[in-house]
């Protein structure tokens, strides 16, 4: 890889919304750049407020019995400085909702992202 050619592009789920972030950031200081970031059904999402990619998503299960317990009571649920939201609801049974984004709703999801990136 070449130093200010390369970029990176991150996609995390859930707990992997926050090692994404500390990657970004580290490669940041390191003078590497991310272009796009995705985050699916991230934990905690609220937390996420260092933002170094050019281009970060927040996309989420709305019906997601695992992200609502990582959501805060007060506050907003969402991940902050998002350029783009995408929220589904999940057909799934309650057992399959966290992973949903990953391996049901890929479609949906992906062509949502696309236009997002596309704006």
């Amino acid at each position: 890889m070449i130093l200010k050619k390369d970029k990176f592009n991150f996609v995390s789920h859930s707990m992997g919304g926050a090692f994404s972030e500390g990657m970004m950031r580290y490669l940041s200081e390191e003078g590497w750049e991310t272009e796009n970031a995705v985050f699916l059904n991230a934990w905690e999402p609220s937390q996420i407020t260092n933002k170094e990619e050019k281009i970060r998503i927040d996309a989420t299960c709305i019906n997601d019995p695992v992200q609502f317990l990582s959501k805060p009571i007060f506050g907003k649920p969402d991940i902050p400085y998002s350029d783009g939201v995408v929220r589904i609801k999940s057909n799934e049974s309650i057992i399959y909702r966290h992973r949903n984004l990953i391996d049901g709703n890929r479609q949906i999801l992906w062509e949502s992202v696309k236009n997002i990136l596309n704006q």
